[in-house]
């Protein structure tokens, strides 16, 4: 159980709702010490964040009693292959694209455009592991990101400069591959968890596109 509530916690610092509870802190400690500090009190604030209702709907589809394993939160923010498009609505992913403006992908703002990137889970390989900062480090990542055209895609490979925070994800090295959330490193990926983010996007992407052309 625990496992699974960490990496919940990892993917939620950060987001507005933990900064609208004031929780940062108290995630960043209970990452941090792997589950052995601010125990009690993270697992108050994850119940009140907006994923908790998508992890019991994943889990009584999953037939697992416990919606904080790990399967189940991956499930939610790296993707699942479902076999309905109704249940691949269960991701983060989808739940932000389907949140945005209904209108030309050309014509939503700019400033909600970076909304929208940032607060996607995306996937990049890491190029560069910057020497300054202890608590927080710059990671340079490379990247595909959305190109918000007629439709919306993925657009040729860009690096970009992340943060990384080496004690709440320990042991990463060049060429690892990492899920980004808010510009922060959250988790690195195998060849099959980056398939199922890949695969999830993609049909998140597919779906969206039909509601705005």
């Amino acid at each position: 159980m625990l496992k699974g509530e960490i990496l919940a916690a990892i993917y939620s610092w950060g987001c507005q709702r933990d900064k609208e509870l004031k929780t940062s802190e108290i995630f960043k400690k209970f990452i941090a010490s792997n589950g052995k500090k601010f125990r009690y009190e993270a697992r108050e604030a994850l119940p009140k964040l907006k994923p908790t209702c998508y992890y019991g709907t994943i889990a009584k589809l999953l037939k697992i009693s416990n919606p904080y394993t790990t399967k189940v939160i991956e499930a939610y923010w790296l993707g699942y292959k479902w076999t309905s498009q109704k249940n691949s609505a269960l991701n983060h992913n989808f739940t932000v694209l389907n949140n945005m403006p209904k209108i030309k992908p050309s014509e939503i703002p700019t400033l909600i455009k970076y909304g929208i990137e940032d607060c996607m889970i995306s996937f990049g390989e890491v190029k560069e592991i910057k020497k300054e900062g202890s608590l927080v480090k710059k990671i340079v990542v490379e990247v595909q990101p959305l190109e918000f055209k007629d439709k919306i895609s993925f657009g040729e490979k860009v690096r970009i400069e992340i943060n990384w925070y080496p004690k709440l994800l320990p042991n990463l090295k060049i060429n690892d591959w990492i899920s980004i959330h808010w510009r922060t490193a959250r988790q690195i990926l195998d060849s099959s968890k980056k398939k199922s983010l890949l695969e999830s996007t993609l049909r998140a992407l597919e779906f969206i596109n039909t509601q705005t052309n």
